[in-house]
């Protein structure tokens, strides 16, 4: 009797176990945990940790630009100078008292952009500027520059990528560009040019 007993329960477990296979809850539950996403590992999560890198990076460098930007158009120069500024510059001849004004407003308000000091760029700008016959400067451009990357400062070798270089170029120029263009120069009979240089030198 025990052993019918225990055969018909053995019997009614496996129909049990045989009726809740079948069942079409338990088969749509087996089917989305087969199904399920998985995450990527190995050379493909390392390629999306980079992409998300590089964005993030680029960010960061367009708002460095746009700050810089932000910073230069705060300066004025109090003084009109008188026009023919950048041939007497250049030329390295006697300086009227204005162009001193000049030289000191440079001074005071140039200063080396973060993305060059950290790639090690110097060298100079050359902006041309649109001066209407108010004085006003309409436009500035630069029409050279010769920047380069130092191999070391103080025996430190220096060590940059090429990104940042190209970034580094582009924050000197705006840099020269937009603080140029805050300058104010005497009124004349019409509109002129004059073409600024500005150095950056490491010391």
């Amino acid at each position: 009797m025990k052993r019918a007993i225990g055969v018909g329960l053995m019997v009614f477990l496996g129909g049990i176990a045989e009726a809740v296979a079948q069942h079409p809850v338990y088969n749509r539950w087996e089917a989305g945990t087969s199904s399920a996403p998985k995450a990527p590992f190995g050379a493909a999560r390392g390629a999306v940790i980079l992409t998300e890198q590089l964005r993030r990076d680029s960010l960061q460098l367009q708002l460095r630009l746009r700050e810089d930007s932000l910073t230069y158009t705060r300066a004025a120069i109090p003084l009109q100078l008188s026009r023919g500024l950048g041939q007497r510059l250049a030329a390295g001849g006697p300086l009227r008292p204005e162009d001193a004004v000049y030289i000191q407003f440079l001074r005071r308000n140039l200063r080396y952009p973060e993305l060059a000091l950290r790639s090690g760029m110097e060298g100079s700008v050359t902006v041309q500027l649109q001066v209407a016959a108010t004085g006003r400067v309409l436009s500035s451009r630069v029409v050279s520059s010769d920047l380069r990357q130092l191999t070391e400062f103080e025996d430190v070798p220096i060590k940059s990528s090429a990104k940042l270089q190209d970034a580094a170029r582009q924050a000197m120029q705006q840099q020269a560009r937009v603080l140029l263009r805050q300058l104010t120069f005497e009124p004349g009979a019409a509109s002129t040019t004059e073409e600024l240089k500005i150095s950056y030198v490491f010391q």
